[in-house]
């Protein structure tokens, strides 16, 4: 009997020290940072001081200020050990377009690689011509700009709207 007891005394402080350990593997998230995205937005307004297709590149003016440029991460990218199926959800970052087109942005980020995808509000404004007439028109940022950042890291690029 004596040794029944000691047994299932043994097995118990087994069972309990298996059963008590904490799961390594948990959906925490990484000591998150951030990250720097520097730049400047262009446009072409003014088509008198380009020069014939193929020649030269285009001459580019800077962005008006004021236009907005979202930054939209994927939470999934901040997160350890993301779970299947679950959608964390985006987070967006905004700032608007200074003097000479100049923008920062500084985004959550940690040791993993963070996508950022930039967007833009439209913007109308004028542009001159070749035959040096001014026209209205409308400009946006197509959706192919995106940058992969990581905490402390800084990136300077630019971004070049296009006529609507």
């Amino acid at each position: 009997m004596k040794k029944t007891i000691k047994f299932l005394s043994v097995l118990v402080a087994i069972s309990l020290v298996i059963f008590s350990c904490k799961d390594e593997m948990s959906n925490e998230p990484f000591e998150n940072g951030s990250a720097i995205i520097s730049g400047t937005a262009l446009v072409n307004t003014d088509f008198t001081n380009d020069t014939l297709p193929g020649i030269d590149p285009v001459s580019y003016e800077n962005v008006i200020q004021g236009v907005h440029i979202y930054a939209e991460i994927n939470s999934n990218d901040l997160v350890q050990f993301p779970a299947g199926g679950v959608d964390y959800g985006t987070i967006i970052v905004d700032t608007t377009v200074g003097v000479n087109g100049a923008f920062t942005l500084v985004v959550p980020a940690n040791m993993n690689n963070v996508n950022v995808n930039f967007y833009a509000d439209d913007f109308r404004a004028d542009q001159i011509q070749f035959d040096e007439t001014v026209e209205s028109k409308i400009f946006y940022l197509p959706d192919s700009y995106t940058e992969v950042v990581r905490d402390g890291v800084t990136r300077i690029t630019e971004i070049t709207f296009v006529e609507k």
